[in-house]
């Protein structure tokens, strides 16, 4: 996958990872307001719009164009193999459509060192019904597994 502008890494940095398809109307303000807290990988997944174009103009964003939409899975995997191929220790995972909150970053790195930290929205501004559908019915098997391994 060639990659627009490489961000440098350091030990101990983590790179924020934005999967993103058709979000030119938000790209640019997600990157902006994560760029603060760490590097960018937008990992533009097969965008029809100007998704790519607009995040890779932003200086410290890096971009991984695929040509096809592979979906978030896919996205997800290349965002995290470029975090491991550049010495990243973390990565952290954004929407790129503003439905996380970019402020939060500071806390959520500010964790004390861990393997995974998992986080939740605690409203659902800005996301469709049937990605609210998919994150309780997500949330619902995750507290289930939980609680069959007795934590």
């Amino acid at each position: 996958m060639p990659v627009t502008q490489p961000v440098s890494s350091a030990p101990g940095r983590a790179l924020v990872v934005i999967p993103a398809y058709n979000e030119a109307d938000t790209i640019q303000e997600v990157v902006r307001r994560s760029l603060p807290f760490a590097p960018v990988l937008v990992v533009n997944d097969g965008s029809r719009d100007r998704t790519g174009e607009l995040a890779a103009a932003i200086a410290g964003c890096a971009v991984i164009n695929h040509p096809v939409n592979t979906h978030i899975p896919g996205a997800l995997l290349d965002g995290f193999r470029h975090a491991l191929a550049n010495g990243y220790d973390y990565a952290v995972t954004m929407d790129a459509g503003l439905s996380h909150d970019p402020a939060l970053l500071g806390s959520l790195l500010g964790a004390p060192p861990c393997d995974l930290v998992v986080t939740f929205r605690e409203t659902s501004m800005n996301t469709p019904w049937y990605r609210r559908l998919l994150s309780r019915t997500a949330a619902q098997l995750v507290n289930t597994a939980i609680r069959l391994t007795g934590h």
